[in-house]
């Protein structure tokens, strides 16, 4: 969910935006849609998404 959140808030900086929305609203997108208890780093994102096959999400743009 993390890789996908990334990828689908379309952010320059995923954590500054998430880190923004907190303390405005006192939550932010990552908990409230995606229920991550707590916002991975880029490097953390990199590691996991390096580790997918592309070929797994063509599916999803067939559709």
């Amino acid at each position: 969910m993390s890789v996908y959140s990334m990828f689908h808030m379309q952010s320059m900086s995923f954590l500054s935006h998430q880190q923004r929305l907190r303390k405005k609203f006192g939550k932010d997108n990552a908990e409230t849609l995606f229920v991550l208890t707590k916002i991975p780093t880029a490097n953390q994102i990199r590691s996991i998404a390096d580790k997918i096959d592309p070929s797994q999400f063509t599916p999803l743009f067939d559709q």
